[in-house]
């Protein structure tokens, strides 16, 4: 079992860091703050995976293929 959770700390650890520096590549491409859709949440499930961004919801099956549709958010106006 403690080989399985030091697994684990490391998919996660490196995870985080994918998803930083995802933001971070975000940021810098984006030409107003507006058009940013920062990946805010993954949740992973023994069957789905789930990545939701500021405006988007997309959820992967367990082949990693978008199930269902992408799920677009209304973007708030300022």
């Amino acid at each position: 079992m403690a080989k399985t959770i030091k697994t684990f700390q490391k998919m996660f650890a490196d995870l985080q860091i994918l998803m930083n520096e995802e933001n971070e590549e975000r940021v810098l491409s984006a030409s107003d703050e507006d058009n940013w859709d920062l990946i805010r949440e993954i949740s992973v499930h023994p069957n789905k995976v789930v990545l939701k961004t500021e405006h988007t919801i997309m959820e992967f099956d367990s082949d990693f293929k978008i199930r269902g549709k992408v799920v677009k958010k209304n973007r708030r106006k300022k």
